[in-house]
């Protein structure tokens, strides 16, 4: 695997946990209450981006054997 791929997957896991990490920060510092109904879209697009990230790098590691 070429360095760009790997930087490439690595933003896609990473980015949206760091995202959401701040969002949490930002929120818990305002003093608001951090309810499910508002980590949901977060989470749900942490969820859908590391499944899609995991899917690429299994696809680009079975494609150079």
């Amino acid at each position: 695997m070429n360095k760009k791929r790997l930087i490439f997957v690595i933003w896609l896991v990473f980015f949206p946990l760091v995202t959401t990490g701040f969002l949490t920060l930002y929120r818990f510092f305002r003093g608001l209450e951090i309810g499910i109904e508002q980590m949901t879209p977060h989470f749900l697009a942490f969820m859908v981006t590391g499944a899609v990230a995991s899917f690429i790098w299994y696809q680009i590691a079975t494609m150079h054997k």
